[in-house]
């Protein structure tokens, strides 16, 4: 049997600092049947030169200036050929040069699944990993306004998607949506690895959108039936600890159990564990 083409859908505006970490990434991949369709909604910051250099054979840009985060997703979509399907933000990077391959093999090894998920790590402007986040799908509800799930560390097979990605009329809350609509159609697997990395600074689009945020959860909860999560501050306080000490162990260990994808900046291991354990919750947006 044929390896399936992996699709990976880009949606791109104006992410010069990043952008390049993200193609890297891709095309440093071991696994061989990788489409990347990247869909730019007008840069104007040398974004698209960079997106230039890369096009080829792993690589194709399509401009569509003014659209939406997910006008753009649905517009890769339809334009990919993928068999299985990744999501990748320019801000965003696979941390591993086997991200791809490991899912595909799970999606091999289990056919209910309808979405793969592996472990992220959290790394901030200029590519330094800052801790790990322990990722399960089995906390998706009830709804919650950080999604349990790490949106690049997630791949899905094209039969489940239909004829678009992600809901227009979201903004903010588009990935965790996407996560609920799988989660009533089958299975979404975890693999036992950090799949991605998920960078959080100040320009992140999730930053000084609260409201906004707030009316999408409410949304998503009429939608889907699960109240807001809602658990005793001791007891969520505990649960977050536990997360971060199940990563302590990952975030020791790059060296030696991952080939990073880029030159992300990994420091001193006395550093990271100090990170994974203290780093106060309002400095990250994830986990």
């Amino acid at each position: 049997m044929s390896a399936p083409l992996v699709s990976i859908l880009t949606p791109s505006l104006n992410q010069a600092a990043h952008v390049e970490d993200c193609l890297a990434s891709v095309r440093s991949q071991d696994y061989g049947e990788i489409e990347q369709v990247v869909v730019d909604g007008g840069s104007t910051d040398g974004t698209l030169e960079t997106i230039r250099r890369y096009e080829g054979e792993r690589c194709r840009l399509l401009v569509r200036e003014g659209t939406s985060q997910a006008e753009a997703l649905n517009i890769a979509l339809a334009e990919s050929r993928g068999e299985l399907i990744g999501w990748l933000n320019t801000d965003d990077a696979y941390f591993s040069v086997d991200a791809v391959s490991t899912a595909v093999r799970r999606f091999a090894a289990s056919p209910e699944c309808l979405g793969v998920y592996g472990d992220a790590v959290v790394a901030d402007e200029r590519g330094r990993v800052l801790r790990h986040v322990c990722t399960s799908a089995r906390s998706l509800l009830p709804v919650a306004f950080t999604s349990p799930v790490v949106q690049p560390s997630v791949f899905l097979r094209r039969l489940a998607l239909g004829d678009r990605l992600v809901r227009e009329d979201l903004h903010l809350m588009l990935d965790y949506e996407l996560w609920l609509r799988l989660a009533r159609q089958g299975s979404l697997c975890k693999v036992g690895r950090i799949l991605a990395i998920d960078r959080d600074y100040p320009g992140r689009k999730i930053r000084g959108s609260l409201e906004r945020q707030r009316a999408e959860v409410r949304l998503l909860i009429e939608e889907y039936g699960a109240g807001l999560e809602s658990p005793h501050p001791a007891r969520r306080a505990a649960s977050a600890w536990l997360r971060r000490a199940r990563g302590v162990r990952e975030v020791l260990t790059f060296e030696r159990n991952y080939r990073l994808s880029f030159a992300c900046e990994v420091d001193a291991r006395w550093r990271r564990a100090v990170r994974q354990l203290l780093l106060p919750q309002r400095f990250l947006h994830v986990g």
